[in-house]
């Protein structure tokens, strides 16, 4: 998979090569974790996300707990749904976080309403342990934004 992505984003054997080094140098960091490897079976990532998570997971490792713990409690307010994590940056205040974004089976309402219980239930009691690095929002699978 990590080789689909170095010649989808770098076409250009040099470019190519930089990124298989960078990639194999976070792997001997991370992948190796089962941590890692347990994050990866229950949150999707897409293509061009994949290289921006690992590489944002590689300096943030104390967030793969919290995001393996967060499963089953996502899974009990929200039942089973898709989970994607992206990074998000801000260019202006140099500021990265990683969100979990939970694909809500319910109306955008409705999936706010689950949101705040989750957020209630569960993760403002250990926002402390994220260092401000991870959140949680909620995107509805009906084509109606939250």
């Amino acid at each position: 998979m990590m080789e689909q992505l170095a010649t989808a984003v770098y076409p250009d054997v040099q470019e190519e090569r930089q990124l298989r080094r960078y990639m194999a140098s976070i792997q001997r960091k991370l992948l190796p974790s089962w941590q890692l490897q347990e994050v990866f079976e229950h949150y999707e990532v897409t293509v061009p996300q994949e290289f921006e998570v690992v590489r944002f997971l590689s300096p943030h490792t104390y967030l793969l707990a919290v995001l393996i713990e967060a499963m089953p409690h996502i899974r009990q307010v929200f039942g089973q749904c898709p989970v994607y994590l992206e990074v998000e940056r801000d260019p202006d205040e140099g500021f990265e976080e990683l969100f979990g974004v939970i694909m809500a089976n319910a109306t955008p309402e409705k999936a706010l309403t689950l949101l705040a219980q989750f957020d209630q239930e569960w993760f403002t009691q250990i926002a402390n342990r994220t260092r401000g690095k991870l959140n949680f929002t909620v995107d509805t699978t009906n084509d109606e934004s939250v």
